[in-house]
């Protein structure tokens, strides 16, 4: 039987390869860096747009809401009266 060899690359092989390796993790660390950047700037985006639409929603249903008070006096008077009385009821019960 004959005994097969396996070729061991040379050290300058090795050496060549490992700096290749090397160049192509720092752009691969790179990529991932300028990657997760970006998904930073659109979270903050996203989270900027998000607080205006929510900041004006409730400015809108406010003003909304002062405005009702302001033209139904009264009925707002007896619909928090009734809101008491049904919390005091049930708080009495405990």
């Amino acid at each position: 039987m004959s005994e097969t060899t396996i070729p061991t690359p040379s050290d300058a092989t090795l050496i060549v390869d490992k700096a290749v390796l090397k160049q192509k993790a720092a752009a691969a660390k790179v990529a991932v860096r300028d990657l997760a950047d970006e998904a930073g700037r659109y979270a903050t985006d996203a989270y900027r747009y998000a607080k205006h639409r929510t900041v004006e929603a409730v400015r809108g249903t406010n003003d909304q809401a002062i405005d009702y008070v302001q033209r139904h006096p009264y009925k707002t008077l007896a619909a928090a009266a009734g809101i008491g009385f049904i919390f005091g009821v049930l708080l009495k019960r405990r």
